[in-house]
């Protein structure tokens, strides 16, 4: 007669050499990394889901580390050593925010445009800024965004005359200018100058201007002369100096 202890012996080290068979088979079957990896890598990450691929992304004792994913996403590394941009700003470990091994078409963008506050990105949405929509500025499927200037979206209608300070003249809430006031220059608008319509002097002109030939407002170069706007009833006898008699007022002489 079998002796209890030993026959509980046999059958455990019998289950223990079945179960061992049994992981054999699975593995001739199915590679080991896929019995262990936790689920399918993303689309973007699926060149990595190989066996030693898990070292790409994890270091011992870090469920994700951040050092490994910064020189493959290079482009947020530039924008975080330029303290620009959302994640020049954020303290939480990728993975927080980028949950990967949840399947093949996983989104790793986890983000609520109707919720997300934008001012965390250091761009803050104001005026007309704030009413667009999100894809208006990110249209290439990326979050990240690498141009900022004034015209980087909108076109120079004034081709380079002007440079590139828009925000000198114009404001977020608007391209109208409604208190603009020119500098106080010997060729400033004075008198009854003040009360003409801009177009009276600023035209719409064909030329070649700093950005290039077209059709602009001139609003740099412009011809002075009297004769330009007022007709020469003197028939050019007293020349083109007309403030040495009239000025701005009135053409009455003093």
């Amino acid at each position: 007669m079998i002796d209890p202890l030993r026959k509980k012996t046999l059958i455990l080290l019998t289950v223990i050499i079945l179960i061992f068979f049994s992981l054999f088979y699975i593995g001739l079957q199915i590679p080991w990394s896929k019995m262990i990896a936790p689920g399918p890598l993303c689309m973007a990450h699926s060149s990595i889901y190989r066996p030693g691929g898990c070292k790409s992304c994890h270091t011992e004792g870090k469920i994700v580390d951040n050092a490994k994913c910064l020189p493959c996403h290079n482009q947020i590394m530039e924008k975080i050593r330029q303290n620009a941009g959302l994640h020049a700003r954020v303290t939480q470990e990728c993975a927080f925010c980028h949950r990967e091994h949840q399947g093949r078409f996983h989104n790793l963008i986890q983000l609520d445009v109707e919720t997300f506050d934008h001012n965390i990105t250091g761009w803050p949405l104001e005026g007309r800024h704030a009413i667009l929509k999100c894809r208006v500025c990110h249209s290439k499927g990326s979050y990240l965004l690498y141009k900022t200037e004034c015209m980087d979206c909108h076109q120079d209608v004034h081709l380079g005359q002007l440079g590139a300070r828009c925000d000198q003249c114009h404001h977020k809430d608007g391209f109208r200018i409604e208190d603009y006031q020119h500098e106080e220059t010997e060729k400033s608008p004075k008198a009854q100058h003040l009360n003409m319509a801009c177009s009276e002097c600023h035209r719409m002109e064909y030329a070649d201007y700093p950005a290039g030939e077209g059709l602009a407002i001139r609003y740099k170069g412009i011809d002075f002369a009297c004769t330009r706007c007022h007709e020469d009833v003197h028939s050019g006898e007293n020349g083109t100096e007309c403030v040495e008699c009239h000025n701005q007022n009135s053409f009455e002489m003093e």
